[in-house]
């Protein structure tokens, strides 16, 4: 046989650009979060039927700042993806656990008023969820399948792209000066630069309380939810929250407050009185029945209680456990 003629050029050229390979290549190139933002490919969901059947959390700061400390209120949502509609939502000053904890007992309070189940599945993203990842969100524990999100890929999270099509629908019209500071049109805000060596530093127009600005993002959520859902094609004159009520998966389990209130519950020390009450959060509560007492270690009535708070903090209800 002869001589293996050179490659040429196009040839090398045409094998480094083919999609599998250039892939494989620009992986070993690129920084991990830069690969995972332009090349890897958007993970596909099969738009589910049934409402309930996913979760999906993120983060996100308010736009607008506070009057006192000049921050931003960090906000925690939860979005069913098939309505599009938020169940829970959560405001802090500091992003941190307390901020998610809230979101999903806001959520369960929603889902509990209305009598609906356990939600099957529940996507969120790695940062602030970690600590859950052996206890709360461990599947099987509250709920059947859990996702979590490799970090840095946001595609793959639903919550991103509906936090954004939220601020621009609801959000933008209803609050005047949000934007970015060099938007055009009406996305541009009015603000005065304090300092000339940095770019950075905008003041804006006008701060605000903490009370407003939780209880108008509240309301911007309750209207985006009472919103035409975009599929109106597959959704005629309904809104997300119409498309939410109409599709609640059949096959979902009952809401098990006692897990919840264990894994994401306020939680006491306290103990049982002769009289067969314990104090919780400033009450004293009746044992459902007497039988209780007996499973109580001999001559030890210390119990750990624990409960979901409801909006304004109070207990509704109570579960004990020893040891």
């Amino acid at each position: 046989p002869g001589e293996p003629k050179e490659l040429s050029e196009s040839t090398i050229a045409n094998s480094l650009n083919k999609p599998s390979n250039k892939m494989l290549i620009e992986q070993r190139l690129l920084s991990w979060t830069a690969f995972m933002h332009e090349q890897m490919p958007h993970v596909h969901r099969h738009n589910g039927e049934f409402s309930l059947s996913q979760i999906t959390m993120d983060d996100v700061d308010l736009t607008r700042k506070l009057k006192d400390t000049k921050q931003r209120v960090h906000a925690y949502y939860a979005y069913d993806v098939v309505s599009q509609c938020v169940l829970g939502a959560s405001y802090a000053r500091k992003k941190d656990e307390l901020l998610v904890v809230e979101c999903f007992r806001d959520m369960f309070r929603l889902i509990e008023r209305n009598g609906w189940g356990m939600p099957a599945g529940i996507e969120v993203e790695n940062h602030l969820m970690t600590q859950y990842k052996d206890g709360f969100l461990q599947a099987g524990v509250a709920f059947p399948f859990v996702h979590f999100c490799a970090p840095q890929n946001s595609q793959e999270k639903y919550a991103e792209p509906l936090n954004g099509a939220k601020k621009r629908s609801v959000i933008h019209k209803n609050h005047e000066g949000i934007g970015r500071f060099y938007g055009k049109g009406k996305w541009r805000t009015e603000s005065q630069k304090v300092s000339d060596e940095t770019h950075e530093l905008y003041e804006d127009k006008e701060y605000f309380s903490w009370d407003q600005l939780v209880a108008d993002d509240r309301a911007d959520c309750q209207e985006w939810n009472n919103s035409l859902h975009p599929n109106q094609k597959k959704y005629p004159g309904m809104t997300r929250w119409d498309v939410l009520v109409a599709n609640i998966n059949p096959t979902l389990k009952p809401l098990d407050k006692l897990t919840l209130s264990r894994y994401i519950g306020e939680k006491v020390e306290t103990s049982v009185r002769r009289n067969s009450t314990v104090r919780v959060a400033y009450e004293d509560w009746w044992l459902s029945g007497t039988e209780v007492l007996e499973k109580l270690q001999p001559n030890d009535y210390k119990v750990t209680a624990y409960y979901i708070p409801d909006e304004e903090g109070k207990a509704t209800d109570v579960y004990i456990f020893q040891g």
